[in-house]
């Protein structure tokens, strides 16, 4: 079994690493109980401007929260279930799907409202990775994976076009590259869990959220 950490080089950001260690704490604890392996991907969801101001509404923080919780939900929930139908089942608790979660709402060099958009750090089974990853396709121009919309069927792949611009899913294979990833997610994110421009939460699947704001 490898313990996943954070701790693996010095750094002399101290503030930075206690805030990263903080955020990351419980969702790395979650992992390192489990008997299976795991391999980490950094993974972000940008909606679409135009189905957020006609339809959630632009300057309405709260339902653009729940607009992105309830699509990465249903995504994390049909990724499981292309890993394994019954993945809610006790006997595979050590390979569910893990992750660690940042929404976002404001630009990060202006400060002005943006279309709301989700990153991620996803924890996915050695065992399911395979199944996982064939949710995926490889950019042709860029190092990193898209969803195959082969895993959508009927009006659900239209449906999901029109709510959202892009994804991308990249591998983590460092402790370095994902201390740098967390980091980079929880920029916006208040470091006294007294709300403001994102939320974080940790997603087990559909139905398993712990949200911190």
């Amino acid at each position: 079994m490898v313990s996943y950490q954070l701790k693996e080089f010095d750094t002399d950001e101290s503030l930075k690493r206690k805030n990263i260690d903080k955020f990351s704490h419980e969702f790395f604890q979650q992992v390192n109980q489990r008997t299976q392996d795991h391999t980490f991907y950094s993974f972000t969801l940008s909606t679409r401007e135009k189905y957020v101001r006609d339809h959630i509404g632009w300057w309405d923080i709260d339902a653009r929260e729940r607009f992105v919780n309830g699509l990465y939900s249903r995504l994390i929930h049909r990724l499981s279930s292309k890993c394994c139908s019954n993945y809610k089942r006790p006997i595979h608790k050590d390979r569910s799907l893990l992750s660690l979660a940042v929404i976002e709402h404001h630009s990060r060099t202006t400060g002005d409202l943006i279309q709301p958009h989700i990153h991620s750090t996803i924890a996915v089974s050695n065992d399911w990775n395979d199944r996982f990853m064939s949710c995926f396709q490889r950019s042709l121009c860029r190092e990193h994976y898209g969803l195959d919309y082969q895993m959508f069927s009927g009006d659900a792949i239209e449906q999901w076009k029109n709510k959202v611009s892009s994804t991308q899913l990249e591998v983590l294979p460092t402790g370095h590259d994902k201390y740098n990833w967390i980091g980079y997610c929880i920029k916006q994110v208040d470091t006294t869990y007294q709300g403001g421009g994102s939320t974080l939460f940790i997603n087990e699947g559909l139905g398993k959220r712990t949200a911190y704001q």
